[in-house]
């Protein structure tokens, strides 16, 4: 199984983001964020690179610069996501 999209993780972040009143750890979101894709096993979550990295936690931060590169998402500090202006009027379309 692969991780789904990048552009449906991205929706799925800015949800939670919106959900959890604009801005979270991304610790705390990388399940919240995984309950959208019921597709992906719990084995695919703990999924990890050589170097011990988190496969999961990996795709959604691509994610995330993706979000960011486009003025949807900033980050507060390290690790502390915030929902831009520009990323709530993506649902009000």
């Amino acid at each position: 199984m692969s991780y789904p999209a990048r552009r449906l993780i991205e929706v799925a972040i800015l949800r939670e983001l919106i959900a959890v009143g604009g801005r979270a750890n991304s610790q705390e979101l990388y399940p919240r964020i995984a309950k959208h894709f019921t597709q992906i096993m719990d084995t695919e979550l703990k999924q990890r690179f050589g170097i011990g990295e988190n496969k999961w936690q990996n795709e959604v931060r691509w994610a995330a610069l993706s979000l960011k590169q486009k003025g949807e998402l900033s980050s507060v500090k390290r690790g502390l996501w915030e929902i831009t202006e520009k990323g709530r009027e993506r649902f009000n379309e």
